[in-house]
């Protein structure tokens, strides 16, 4: 985690203005402790969520005789910006 926060850091220093965490499945708990670490430490971020979920293919054996099983991911995509009119025109929950 320690890595993603001083990148995404880095960059709002060097002067951009959005930075986008996409987390699926487990990793979703650690993008959003991610994304509350970044807030604390650049204050005046503006958050913005997208959730969805979507059918992914699994093979269970690992080979070409395998069985391929089909079962439901979720997907979860975090923009962070500093100017809060990045998202104006798009559909999405923000503050």
């Amino acid at each position: 985690e320690a890595h993603y926060i001083s990148y995404a850091l880095a960059l709002f220093e060097r002067g951009l203005d959005t930075v986008v965490l996409t987390a699926m499945g487990g990793a979703i708990n650690k993008s959003i402790s991610v994304c509350e670490i970044l807030k604390r430490r650049a204050p005046g971020l503006h958050q913005w969520n997208a959730i969805e979920s979507r059918m992914g293919k699994e093979d269970k054996d690992g080979g070409d005789g395998g069985k391929d099983t089909s079962r439901m991911v979720s997907f979860m995509t975090i923009t962070l910006s500093t100017n809060p009119d990045t998202m104006a025109h798009a559909d999405a929950l923000g503050y």
